[in-house]
C-alpha cells in the first residue's frame, strides 16, 4: 500500500489478496513438505492464475456497461485482488473514477504504449485525484505511524468450557500403527482438472527418518496422518486423512459400494434390433391382455367348482 500509494481505506482488499498469495506460495515450514498451505488444506494442485497477472492496486483497463455509444466502454481502473464470491473464475474487484467497487471478468493490464503515453499519464493524475476526493488519501510510511495502539480494543482471553474433553498436545504420544490404519489400500476418487481419477493409498507418509508419524482422530479434520495416492495414471500425490475420508464417505453407499454420478449423456446410437418404444408398448399390452385372460380364466374355474 505505501508503495502504490492505495488510500487507507481499501486496507482490507489489500490484506485478503496478501493472504491470498501467502496461501499459494511454497513458505519455509518444514510441516508443509515443500507444498503450499491450499494444497495441504484442499487436497488438490494450488492454482494461481487468478493471482499471478497483476499486483495490488495496478492499473487496468475493464468493460464498463454503464458507458454507451460511441464512448469507449474500455475505461481505467484499479486492481484490488480477485472476486471470491462474485462472478464466475478469473473475475477481479477493480476500483473506478468514482471510488465504487465493481466485479468484472473481462479486463487486462495496461500494454507498454499505454504505460509510456502522456495522454495516459494525465488520465492516470485525474483518476488518483478522484480517489483521494471519493475515498481518502494515499497510503505513506507516516500513515502507520498515525495508528494509535491505545485505540485497539482489550479483551479478556478466550478459553474453552469443556477442556478436560481436549487431548494434551504432548509430543511423546505415538503415532497410530499402520496395523490397524483403515486408509491403507483403499480407493478413492477424486477431482483431478475436469475429470474424476481413480486412485489407491499405497502408503503412509512418515517423518524424515521413515518413522510413523501422524494420529487417527475421529473427527477426520484433526486426524494428522498423511498418505501416498497412485492414480490410474501413475501419477503419486500425499494427501491429508480428511480428504481422503471425504473422497470414501461421498463415493460409497452405506454398504460400501462405490458409485458415481452421471453428468449428461452427450451421445447415444441403437441397433436395428433395439426395441422401440411404441413396439415396447405393444408387447406390454400383449402381456397385460394375457394376464387378464388367464384371471378371466381362473374365475370361471373357481366359478365352476363352487356349482359343483
Amino acid at each position: 500500500m505505501t508503495r502504490t500509494g492505495s488510500p487507507m481505506a481499501l486496507w482490507d482488499d489489500c490484506l485478503e489478496l496478501e493472504s491470498y498469495i501467502r496461501s499459494h506460495t511454497a513458505l519455509d515450514i518444514y510441516s508443509l513438505n515443500g507444498q503450499v498451505p491450499e494444497t495441504i488444506m484442499s487436497g488438490e494442485t494450488a492454482d494461481i492464475s487468478f493471482i499471478s497477472e497483476l499486483g495490488w492496486y495496478d492499473w487496468v483497463k475493464f468493460r464498463d456497461t454503464s458507458k454507451t455509444f460511441p464512448n469507449d466502454k474500455v475505461v481505467l481502473g484499479r486492481y484490488l485482488g480477485p472476486s471470491i464470491d462474485v462472478g464466475p473464475a478469473l473475475t477481479a474487484k477493480i476500483l473506478k473514477m468514482n471510488g465504487t467497487v465493481v466485479y468484472r471478468s473481462t479486463y487486462r493490464g495496461l500494454n507498454e504504449d499505454e504505460r509510456n503515453s502522456a495522454v495516459e499519464q494525465a488520465m492516470h493524475d485525474k483518476f488518483d485525484d478522484q480517489i483521494r476526493s471519493k475515498v481518502g488519501p494515499g497510503t505513506s510510511a507516516d500513515s502507520f505511524k498515525e495508528l494509535s495502539i491505545e485505540a485497539t480494543p482489550t479483551y479478556d482471553p478466550y478459553a474453552d468450557d469443556h477442556e478436560e474433553s481436549l487431548e494434551p498436545l504432548d509430543e511423546e504420544i505415538e503415532p497410530t500403527p499402520e496395523i490397524s490404519d483403515k486408509f491403507l489400500k483403499a480407493h478413492v476418487q477424486l477431482q483431478k482438472g475436469n475429470t474424476i481419477s481413480k486412485g489407491r493409498v499405497i502408503e503412509r507418509v512418515g517423518d524424515s527418518d521413515g518413522n510413523e508419524f501422524g494420529r487417527e482422530h475421529h473427527n477426520p479434520i484433526l486426524d494428522t496422518r498423511r498418505y501416498r495416492v497412485k492414480f490410474d495414471d501413475d501419477d503419486v500425490t500425499e494427501l491429508t486423512a480428511n480428504v481422503i475420508a471425504e473422497s470414501m464417505y461421498t463415493q460409497m453407499d452405506g454398504d460400501g459400494n462405490l458409485h458415481a454420478l452421471l453428468g449428461a449423456i452427450i451421445d447415444h446410437k441403437r441397433s436395428k434390433n433395439a426395441v422401440i418404444l411404441s413396439e415396447q408398448r405393444e408387447d406390454l399390452y400383449q402381456k397385460e391382455y394375457r394376464r387378464m385372460e388367464a384371471m378371466l380364466g381362473m374365475e370361471r374355474w373357481f366359478n365352476f367348482m363352487g356349482e359343483t
